[in-house]
């Protein structure tokens, strides 16, 4: 995600790889001359009508799953406006600024490495996705962005979304929570908790009888 417009009454914000749209463009460009090439060439041509179709599908696939996603806060209309675009399908949303209460980030935890291999076995560092969400004033829930990855310096990890969540925060001036999930150390004191107040219950019941 990306600010391309700040003023005291608008926010723009753009959300979109268009790296991805260019690579996608161009396996099915490359792909799609390939296949005419295999066709109407009259010498051999060493690339398989297998390996060019693969090109070409991949490239389709690509800049269908590929999204855009353009928010704009408006002050004097009052009107947060949601614009996606995809290769095939365009949808807008708008939400009144007014009933935005509050800001979330929210922080979720996830492994990108094989950690059933051997040598990497109890080695595996968790990465951290952030999520940008606006609570509405009848708690529902807007999703601004698809999860971004960290970015990790000098040993600490950087949210890339936390300085986009402050701005929108700020812009409409209400509050910004940050949600992060409980560590294993937090999950299993809570369940060993759990088990002493039921262990508990139970002699109190037994004392009873």
């Amino acid at each position: 995600m990306r600010i391309s417009k700040e003023t005291s009454d608008i926010l723009v914000i753009k959300d979109g790889n268009l790296i991805v749209f260019i690579l996608g463009f161009l396996f099915a460009l490359f792909g799609f001359l390939r296949i005419l090439n295999l066709a109407f060439a009259t010498e051999p041509n060493k690339m398989p009508i297998s390996l060019a179709c693969f090109f070409l599908l991949l490239g389709v696939f690509v800049l269908i799953v590929n999204k855009t996603k353009s928010l704009t806060f408006d002050k004097a209309s009052n009107k947060l406006t949601i614009k996606s675009k995809a290769f095939i399908k365009k949808s807008s949303e708008e939400y009144d600024i007014n009933k935005i209460k509050e800001v979330q980030l929210r922080q979720f935890y996830y492994n990108n490495e094989n950690i059933n291999s051997p040598e990497r076995l109890g080695n595996a560092q968790p990465s951290i996705s952030y999520l940008i969400f606006l609570i509405l004033d009848n708690d529902q829930e807007i999703q601004l962005n698809e999860g971004s990855g960290s970015v990790k310096l000098m040993g600490m990890r950087l949210p890339m979304e936390a300085n986009i969540a402050k701005k929108i925060a700020a812009f409409l001036n209400i509050p910004i929570q940050e949600i992060i999930p409980p560590t294993i150390g937090q999950v299993l004191s809570t369940v060993q908790k759990n088990i002493e107040s039921e262990v508990e219950k139970a002699r109190e019941e037994n004392k009873n009888l």
